[in-house]
């Protein structure tokens, strides 16, 4: 690389970055909200497109919503691929999915106007509905990407109000019957590099400023339904009870319990959403997650 490269306005330029994307944000006042499909979403993705535009980058967004913006299409290898995504779980961080991104846009910045010679294509990709907020099913993006999911399973994957990520996506402009079209060769990546900030504190703790991811967690999610009777609150019998809420709060802690001494270290567990119906006699656990 020629010259040096000084990083005061583009530190400043960076910040403004992170300001304008937190923006747009449904819950301004309690943590960031940005699902995909929405106006939010919308928002961030046309100040991102503009900023690659600036760059001169080669723009595709696929049918499921994924953005993939390479710089030095010409090279004819397979790309190495940064980024990240820009949708949120509800109420979550400012920074926990902008930095892989803006990184990525800032890394493309740089070596384009040191004029760096490069031996592959470096492709900036954001992967739409990776939280998995709109439907409780995680990373829609990159399981269409990777030619996990086609039409009919997106067809089947709902939300609370019954609206299909096939019909949310389409609503967004999306053409989504092409899903089988955008799945990626292997011949097109080199290698996937995304630059996230810690979700805890263990790096914190150890006073290490980063770390190598070395392996990622597989989690299972699972939505249990109890079923019980509905009676009288104040005169059916203890012993005649059949309470689904008792029921539930002993798998709760149970999975607590499981996930501590019955598991590997790094093994974790969580009830992510609960619900409940005295008139009906049920209790629902959803998302109940396991990694």
């Amino acid at each position: 690389m020629q010259g040096e490269y000084k990083n005061g306005n583009e530190s400043k330029t960076n910040a403004k970055r992170f300001i304008n994307l937190t923006s747009y944000n449904k819950t301004p006042n309690n943590g960031c909200t940005r699902f995909s499909y929405s106006g939010e979403d919308r928002q961030a993705r046309d100040y991102l497109l503009s900023q690659m535009q600036g760059l001169g980058l080669y723009i595709k967004v696929d049918a499921i919503g994924n953005i993939r913006a390479i710089f030095g299409k010409e090279i004819d290898k397979p790309s190495i691929i940064i980024g990240s995504h820009i949708d949120t779980v509800e109420n979550g961080g400012k920074f926990d999915e902008l930095t892989g991104v803006l990184a990525a846009l800032e890394t493309i910045r740089v070596l384009k106007e040191e004029q760096v010679t490069m031996s592959r294509p470096i492709e900036l990709i954001i992967f739409a509905e990776e939280e998995g907020s709109n439907f409780g099913s995680t990373m829609l993006g990159s399981k269409v990407l990777t030619g996990k999911i086609g039409v009919d399973d997106l067809k089947s994957i709902k939300n609370g109000e019954g609206d299909s990520a096939y019909d949310l996506a389409k609503n967004f402009g999306l053409n989504v019957e092409d899903v089988g079209k955008d799945v990626l060769g292997s011949n097109e990546v080199d290698t996937m590099i995304e630059l996230h900030i810690e979700q805890w504190a263990i790096l914190e703790t150890q006073r290490k400023s980063i770390g190598i991811v070395q392996a990622i967690s597989g989690m299972k999610t699972f939505k249990v339904t109890l079923e019980g009777d509905s009676n009288h609150a104040g005169t059916t019998p203890m012993d005649l009870r059949r309470d689904p809420l008792v029921g539930a709060a002993t798998i709760i802690s149970y999975i607590q319990q499981m996930a501590r001494s019955q598991a590997l270290p790094t093994t974790v567990a969580t009830v992510g959403k609960k619900s409940a119906s005295a008139r009906l006699a049920t209790y629902k656990l959803e998302h109940s997650a396991m990694r």
